[in-house]
């Protein structure tokens, strides 16, 4: 069961205020550099890494938050063999990882606390190797030599946070960021690129003492209330107004939205992701040697949960009615969602700011409905599968053959017409397919 983080008592309630003068304190729209500014201003030493919440306000209601992290690097050291097959024991990858490149979720199906994946050309690493005790670099021709040079990776974090500290975890696997998506679809399970469930291999760092955080740096979190602020919530969170600014028109919101937002976005984590060991090294499950489903993987269940800060609302009974237990409540399955295949690397030549490219990737995937979004991603996967079991290459855009063959092999595996026209219209949505051909397909 997981335990509920203790707020220090003197900030312990229910109720508070967001001053304007508070506001105005917190509020880092427009640059990034503002964040710094802030966390230096409240007493922080970023210097060693902080992280604290940023959220976007619109219409003075909180629409998402996200965490950012500031200062100090991750560093660490890991045998290039424990992440790829047969690569050369003798190699070892050793990273620097600034923390301000993480770049984590604000919004959609990822949880909170696990940063989006950083690829290896954004991060400073070099190969050594060791001998006769002297640590040696590798060049780009020694790295050829001894066949590690094609070798890609990516990075990702993952923070568990209380209102003392932050510890933060960082993973890494064999694949380009790039490739990631195309790479969890071959498994055919329904999992996202950013997903919780992706395994990866945990690494240590540099400097640590004994067992004590060998997988974890410390950083701070922040800003913490000070005795004044009557907010009441032991965190407070950084404000970010956005076009409103700009505008002259921002509405701060009330401590009970902040109170409520914060809860759920802390609340909405997960723990580490792990394996039975089944495969040698992870690389044998991204390159298809090892089936997902025989891999063991489970995720730990979050270790802490973050406490109801806002009094619940008071809704007056209408005369005569009694409120009581067991009050049927309306479930709500909406027909469009955050969830789809747009991603941010979709809407990265825009160069737009991290919150506006967030909410520009959600209107995106709201365009179309869950259930059509989940067609569309069954008949990438059956594109996958028909290009394994063919030979026949499916990267778009298609030519005739491609279509047919497609077509064929949907027929082969006993799929329903309507399936496969679906699973077609889907292909000419992505421009893939010209529309003549799917007629076409359909009178054979």
């Amino acid at each position: 069961m997981a335990k509920i983080v203790e707020i220090p008592k003197e900030f312990r309630s229910l109720r508070g205020n967001l001053s304007q003068e508070l506001a105005e304190k917190l509020n880092v729209t427009g640059e990034e550099q503002h964040v710094d500014e802030v966390m230096k201003t409240r007493g922080m030493d970023i210097t060693e890494g902080a992280v604290a919440i940023v959220a976007s306000v619109t219409n003075g209601q909180v629409r998402g938050m996200k965490f950012v992290t500031r200062g100090g690097n991750f560093e660490s050291n890991i045998p290039i063999s424990q992440l790829v097959k047969g690569a050369d024991p003798e190699v070892t990858l050793k990273l620097r990882i600034e923390l301000e490149k993480l770049s984590w979720p604000a919004g959609g199906p990822s949880m909170r606390n696990i940063s989006g994946w950083l690829d290896s050309s954004e991060v400073s690493w070099d190969m050594t190797t060791t001998e006769e005790g002297v640590v040696k670099i590798l060049s780009p021709e020694d790295r050829e030599e001894r066949g590690v040079h094609t070798i890609k990776f990516s990075l990702r974090g993952l923070m568990i946070v209380d209102c003392k500290k932050a510890l933060l975890h960082m993973s890494i696997i064999p694949v380009a960021a790039s490739e990631i998506r195309g790479k969890v679809m071959r498994w055919e399970m329904e999992i996202h690129e950013l997903s919780e469930v992706i395994p990866s291999v945990p690494l240590t760092r540099d400097g640590y003492v004994g067992t004590r955080n060998k997988y974890a740096k410390s950083l701070l979190i922040g800003p913490l209330e000070k005795e004044g602020d009557n907010m009441n919530m032991g965190w407070l969170p950084l404000l970010d107004y956005g076009q409103a600014e700009a505008e002259g028109r921002p509405q701060i919101p009330s401590r009970q939205n902040v109170a409520r937002e914060l809860a759920a976005f802390m609340n909405k984590r997960a723990g580490r992701c792990s394996w039975k060991k089944t495969a040698e090294v992870i690389s044998e499950l991204f390159e298809g040697e090892k089936a997902y489903k025989d891999m063991g993987i489970s995720v730990d269940p979050p270790t802490l949960k973050w406490p109801t800060m806002a009094a619940p609302d008071q809704v007056a009974a209408a005369p005569g009615e009694k409120r009581g237990r067991g009050s049927p409540t309306r479930v709500r399955r909406p027909k469009y969602g955050e969830l789809g295949s747009f991603r941010g690397e979709t809407v990265r030549r825009l160069s737009l700011p991290a919150r506006l490219e967030a909410i520009t990737v959600e209107l995106c995937n709201a365009s179309l409905a869950r259930g059509t979004w989940r067609c569309y991603e069954s008949g990438e996967r059956a594109a996958m599968r028909c290009e394994r079991e063919t030979g026949i290459s499916m990267a778009m855009p298609w030519q005739e053959a491609q279509a047919v063959a497609f077509a064929a092999d949907c027929v082969a595996r006993n799929l329903a017409a309507s399936t496969i026209r679906q699973y077609m219209v889907g292909k000419v949505e992505e421009g893939g397919v010209p529309g003549g051909k799917v007629l076409m397909l359909e009178c054979m």
